[in-house]
């Protein structure tokens, strides 16, 4: 399971736009509408496949590109120290 580390990184919704904060380092990013609605469903603890299946039910995509969409944002919100495995 996925999780963000309270103690690593800070997260906001302000105006609908998540930004996210990397304590260690003072990097932010600022998550587009897609990558902010990930963000917020793995903040709720929701699993990949809930997550994708909600994307499903929100974004007008393939199933199978949500599915890589998915994947890669988290993949690099790993490699960039946002989320722990």
């Amino acid at each position: 399971m996925l999780h963000i580390d309270p103690q690593k990184v800070i997260w906001k919704e302000i105006d609908g736009k998540v930004t996210v904060l990397l304590l260690e380092s003072g990097s932010f990013f600022e998550l587009n509408k897609v990558g902010g609605t990930v963000w917020k469903l793995l903040a709720e603890g929701k699993t990949i496949s809930a997550i994708i299946e909600h994307m499903a039910g929100t974004f007008a995509a393939p199933s199978h590109q949500l599915t890589k969409d998915v994947n890669v944002f988290i993949e690099h919100m790993i490699k960039k120290g946002l989320l722990q495995p």
